[in-house]
């Protein structure tokens, strides 16, 4: 059953609890995810939702996410911010440590580590939170 969930869930490197009950079982229970994250399968990026590891990866058993991925993940509408665009786009040579993230949310806590990546997380007004484009990582 474990193999058969995790050819379903595969093709997205992310998935949420409701995307999993979607594809696979509509009584998906919690357990079983925690069963697949204990067996290294899986890793949970933040409640509810979970990064697929590749066989790919071997030993290491981490999901092959590029951290902007991660970033989205954490929290949505957002947008690489400050520092971390800079590097992205070539404009600074220094690579930031912690991956800045823009939301025109509010945030409880404003850093969060995912799966040993540091995050700062800044809440900025709605007006402020302009000129937004996807690139494709």
């Amino acid at each position: 059953m474990e193999a058969q969930f995790l050819v379903k869930v595969a093709p997205k490197p992310t998935f949420s609890m409701e995307e999993a009950r979607r594809l696979f079982l509509k009584d998906l229970s919690p357990q079983f995810l925690d069963r697949l994250e204990r067996k290294g399968w899986i890793r949970r990026i933040k409640r509810g939702r979970f990064a697929v590891i590749p066989l790919s990866s071997g030993e290491a058993r981490t999901p092959q996410l590029h951290e902007f991925v991660i970033a989205m993940e954490l929290v949505s509408p957002a947008a690489i911010a400050y520092w971390s665009a800079l590097n992205h786009h070539g404009m600074t040579e220094q690579i930031p440590r912690t991956v800045f993230v823009a939301t025109n949310r509010h945030v409880q806590l404003s850093t969060k580590e995912a799966l040993g990546v540091s995050f700062k997380i800044i809440s900025v007004r709605p007006k402020k939170f302009f000129g937004v484009i996807k690139d494709w990582i």
